[in-house]
């Protein structure tokens, strides 16, 4: 995929057995990024907003971890990770972020890009018939 020369972190919410909530990270090599900021003046005036684009082609460098749904990703968090709205991605590897419920706060003293996910679209399918489904499989994120 053009333009895959990323590295991102992934932080996976859930929750254990316990009932708190925790983050699981995993750093991936060889994806895209792209962010814009914009702004626009109105009545209120001016606006502001960011987005970003994450595109995780199938080859790319998850340490050794598989892909999973959400679902199965909740059952078994070891050896795997996933995609999902409200889970946090950061430009760069990071590997000493706390895995409780300080993470967001702490992504966002420590880190320069952080995006929450709010959009997730899995390409990576049968798309028989699709130019693109067929040639670039991958995972797309859209997030702010």
């Amino acid at each position: 995929m053009l333009g895959a020369n990323r590295t991102i972190t992934i932080f996976n919410r859930y929750i254990d057995a316990d009932r708190k909530e925790r983050w699981a990270g995993t750093v991936i090599k060889g994806v895209s990024w792209q962010y814009s900021h914009a702004a626009q003046t109105g009545k209120e005036g001016m606006q502001t907003s960011e987005t970003c684009t994450i595109r995780i082609p199938v080859g790319a460098d998850t340490q050794g971890k598989a892909f999973v749904s959400r679902r199965f990703f909740l059952q078994n968090q070891i050896g795997m990770w996933t995609v999902s709205p409200k889970d946090k991605i950061v430009l760069g590897e990071i590997w000493s972020a706390p895995d409780d419920d300080t993470l967001p706060t702490w992504l966002e003293k420590n880190c320069d890009a952080v995006i929450t996910i709010n959009a997730v679209s899995d390409n990576r399918g049968n798309f028989q018939g699709t130019f693109l489904g067929k040639l670039l499989p991958h995972i797309r994120i859209g997030g702010f």
